[in-house]
């Protein structure tokens, strides 16, 4: 077995990846989750306009909107868990990208 593959082995079997993808067919498929996303996404958008054009207030307004949409998501029960186990497989995925990164550069000096 190759490293590579004993690296996603030992991903698969995290137990916040088994759960994430427990989670994930409730997530996909729930339509409050995607009605608020793409609200927070066009939001998002309006968002970038507005401070591209200096219109501050409008900016700050929907901003205010973002944020009500966002807490609204994570009010939804499994949301915020959801969100916490991405949060923690993507740092140790991150992690172990900065030691390969690091080793490879040993190697090379």
């Amino acid at each position: 077995m190759s490293r590579i593959d004993c690296l996603i082995e030992y991903y698969k079997e995290l137990p916040e990846v088994k759960r994430l993808k427990e989670l994930e067919p409730y997530y996909d498929n729930n339509n409050e989750i995607t009605k608020l996303l793409n609200e927070m996404d066009s939001l998002n958008k309006k968002m970038k306009v507005a401070y591209k054009e200096e219109d501050y207030s409008s900016y700050k307004q929907l901003k205010e909107e973002y944020y009500d949409k966002y807490q609204e998501l994570l009010d939804i029960p499994f949301v915020e868990e959801f969100k916490e186990l991405i949060d923690i497989i993507y740092n140790r995925l991150d992690t172990t990208s900065k030691i390969i990164e690091n080793e490879i550069k040993k190697q090379l000096k």
